[in-house]
């Protein structure tokens, strides 16, 4: 029996494994957000939100979309060669996100008001950068991992690095009572965990460099036009964060990022799934043929949805019986809410794996063209009720946006099919 489920939704063992740990990762950061919600005032955890989604932005800018041409290019690399490619486009995420911190803090006023809603918030745009630096060296770390497809030692680390940065937040601020001393030292010990955990070496860019500027042009080419897929792709999230954060008091974001972090919980573990099925899609097209590889793809599809279903049912139905239990404040219950965020986020996760026949393909101005036609409906939605602005209308306006790009790659796909 167990054998059949395996087989079914193609899963190895060190694949079982893995997601066995990623699971428990799940569960101590919904732990932790739990404990959050109930020590922390609302607009404190709605700043802790804020503070960790704009870092993840400037860590997906600042890495400029090389991940997967470097997970692809490199698969059957030696050590070294990896190692050599590593440092020195992980030199150059670091730069790039000083750069951004730069600019940031020149126009820090503006821009605490649009993340934050308020002026008051200047001294954590520190954090930000902080923890924006450790994601990218983690990013740098999982990605050799998934090189040498050491996806449990992968697994491993993203338990260890959640674990300490909740925990060292949750500590620091029962100790000192200041949030702001919390935040900064969690994010410098996730840094120094992070920087032990680095097993790769640095090589002299002057030296080398110029013996491979053909191999960083072919990557950052290719890394350019998914950094573009990644800015629309999650434009329709930025939105929604703007419009909240700038119309919406944090109390009140504190109410949608609690929502928001338990329906995130399988869509990140889709992502987690997304990253090692596209490198094995694109690999697997090439060896075992296309039909394969669209059968595995479509497993993967099916393990998502598998998970969502059986995730969304537990919490739906226990929602008004669990949740009033371990959070003690009644104001952050919305099961509605909930319900919207969470088929937003069950389209988000279906459009990572939709769009990667045309990533295969390099079919980027397919993809952008569609992800700005995205963008246009859910701006438009949102104009529209302006007058009428409610804290779902963003969220509602997403899932409409992200229901176009599903739609219109599997129609893109119909329109292939026949017109061979």
């Amino acid at each position: 029996m167990i054998k059949i489920f395996l087989e079914f939704f193609n899963l190895s063992e060190q694949k079982l494994k893995y997601f066995i740990l990623v699971f428990f990762e799940k569960l101590i950061l919904l732990f932790f957000h739990f404990i959050f919600l109930n020590y922390l005032d609302r607009d404190l955890y709605g700043l802790f939100n804020q503070i960790n989604f704009y870092s993840s932005y400037i860590m997906g800018f600042s890495l400029l979309g090389i991940l997967i041409p470097i997970l692809v290019s490199y698969k059957n690399s030696t050590k070294e060669k990896v190692d050599f490619i590593i440092s020195n486009f992980l030199f150059l995420s670091i730069i790039v996100s000083s750069l951004l911190f730069v600019i940031i803090i020149i126009f820090n006023e503006t821009v605490t008001g649009l993340i934050f809603g308020s002026n008051n918030y200047k001294l954590f745009l520190i954090p930000i950068y902080i923890i924006a630096v450790s994601d990218i060296l983690s990013e740098y770390i999982i990605l050799k991992n998934r090189i040498f497809n050491k996806i449990v030692s992968y697994a491993y680390f993203l338990l260890f690095r959640t674990s300490f940065k909740l925990f060292t937040i949750l500590a620091v601020y029962i100790l000192t009572d200041s949030f702001l001393i919390a935040i900064m030292v969690s994010g410098l010990v996730y840094l120094v965990f992070v920087l032990l955990k680095i097993n790769f070496k640095f090589y002299n860019i002057q030296k080398k460099i110029i013996g491979s500027i053909f191999i960083f042009k072919q990557i950052l080419k290719e890394g350019s036009n998914l950094l573009f897929i990644y800015i629309l792709s999650t434009a329709n999230i930025a939105i929604i964060n703007i419009i909240i954060s700038s119309q919406f008091m944090l109390d009140e974001l504190a109410v949608y990022n609690m929502n928001f972090t338990i329906s995130a919980i399988p869509v990140t573990i889709a992502s987690y799934i997304a990253f090692y099925s596209l490198p094995s899609f694109i690999d697997s097209s090439n060896n075992i043929g296309v039909v394969a590889s669209l059968e595995a793809l479509f497993k993967d599809i099916l393990l998502v949805t598998a998970i969502f279903i059986a995730f969304f049912t537990t919490i739906f139905l226990s929602y008004d019986y669990i949740i009033p239990i371990i959070v003690n404040k009644s104001e952050y219950y919305n099961k509605d809410q909930f319900v919207y965020i969470y088929i937003l986020n069950f389209f988000i996760a279906l459009v990572s794996f939709v769009q990667m026949p045309l990533l295969k393909k390099k079919k980027y101005s397919v993809i952008l063209l569609v992800y700005l036609f995205s963008i246009i409906i859910n701006i438009s939605i949102v104009y529209f009720n302006k007058s009428n602005l409610k804290i779902l209308t963003p969220i509602i306006a997403s899932s409409i946006s992200n229901l176009f790009i599903i739609s219109s790659i599997i129609i893109y796909y119909l329109y292939l099919k026949l017109n061979r």
